[in-house]
């Protein structure tokens, strides 16, 4: 004879099983993230102390970098890497944040208010650190070398008068010329920075294939070509810092040694040692 079904009996057993279903997905992300938690390689505040970002994951990690209201305590965005993010810095306005990123080997600024890219500087063989100084307008990244590179990184957005004579070279990209084209090349390259945003709309709205090239190269140019290179160093640097005029640069190293460089000149002026 075929057993009736009791339906308090398959409702208590339905129930038992939603509890658990329940426990298993609060315990799971919290048991995964103790077995491998997403290192913090890097964490800074913003020059106001409103912010606060952190740099996280290890090479063999996914990355991310993270931004908090560091008041509130309220994330306020999150930007996934595919690999770990070794180093995060703001700008002196506080409206920018540089990473160096174990995935792309290169320096990514980002815009904070977005979170959205807004330069890729590369060249340097991956990043242990790096540094900002607007008094400066520049960049110091320590790759993966004996080396510290300098980017110019003037992030004053161009007024008018600097904007309008931008795309005056701009529209000379295209002259009957080669001379006039490789000295209006010239004068950008010259401007810096400051000229990469207007650059980089030329070369994405031009219908001349000539001027395609030309910002595609020059925007290259900009972004992985160090404006200087600085020597002296015996083993890999891991550490820089501008002093707050911006005319003196440290760095240290494995080597054992502090070196401090003339941001005029490029040259070192001392070597500093720990005394044991």
């Amino acid at each position: 004879m075929k057993r009736s079904r009791n339906p308090a009996r398959e409702w208590s057993r339905v129930a038992f099983h939603f509890q658990w279903l329940c426990l298993v997905s609060l315990l799971l992300p919290n048991l995964a993230g103790a077995a491998d938690p997403l290192s913090i390689r890097a964490v800074a505040f913003s020059p106001d102390g409103k912010l606060l970002a952190a740099a996280c994951g290890e090479p063999a990690q996914t990355g991310a970098i993270v931004l908090w209201d560091g008041v509130t305590r309220k994330q306020l965005w999150q930007h996934t890497e595919k690999k770990g993010v070794p180093a995060v810095a703001f700008s002196p306005d506080g409206r920018t944040l540089a990473i160096g990123s174990y995935g792309t080997d290169a320096t990514l600024l980002w815009n904070v208010d977005t979170g959205e890219t807004r330069a890729r500087f590369s060249g340097t063989g991956g990043v242990h650190q790096l540094a900002f100084s607007q008094a400066a307008r520049t960049l110091a990244v320590c790759g993966y070398g004996r080396n510290l590179s300098l980017f110019d990184l003037n992030l004053r957005a161009p007024d008018d008068k600097e904007r309008e004579h931008i795309r005056t070279l701009l529209a000379k990209l295209d002259d009957d010329s080669y001379e006039v084209r490789e000295a209006m090349s010239k004068e950008l390259l010259a401007i810096g920075f400051s000229a990469e945003a207007e650059l980089r709309k030329e070369m994405e709205e031009t219908k001349s294939a000539e001027v395609r090239v030309r910002t595609r190269r020059l925007r290259q140019e900009l972004l992985s070509k160090p404006r200087a290179v600085l020597k002296g160093h015996t083993d890999e640097v891991l550490g820089v810092a501008f002093s707050p005029d911006g005319n003196i640069l440290a760095s240290g190293s494995k080597d054992g040694t502090v070196r401090i460089w003339d941001l005029a000149s490029k040259q070192e002026l001392v070597r500093l040692v720990p005394e044991r």
